[in-house]
């Protein structure tokens, strides 16, 4: 099934679309562990706002496409999508 469908009993598709669920994890994973080197760095700095802000936007960044896909909609995962992308914007002007 492709994203956006529903099966025969009309519950979304929870089917592929681009969550598999071991990729994901390993792209959490890598995302996290980056991460957490450039907010110790932080952290050592006496830095210690800016490094629980970046680490927050990273995590929401995953989480919000997850509860996205989660959703009973195509609306709704789409706007879950979109907020995350503002997230990532959040973490990019960060790393730079």
């Amino acid at each position: 099934m492709a994203f956006g469908t529903r099966d025969e009993s009309g519950v979304w598709s929870t089917d592929a679309f681009l969550v598999d669920r071991f990729s994901f994890g390993k792209s959490r994973e890598g995302c996290i562990k980056k991460i957490s080197k450039v907010v110790g760095l932080l952290r050592a700095a006496k830095e210690f706002r800016f490094a629980e802000q970046m680490q927050s936007a990273a995590g929401s960044i995953m989480d919000g496409i997850a509860e996205g896909f989660e959703r009973n909609s195509r609306l709704e995962f789409a706007n879950s999508l979109s907020i995350s992308k503002g997230e990532c914007g959040e973490l990019k002007s960060q790393l730079y």
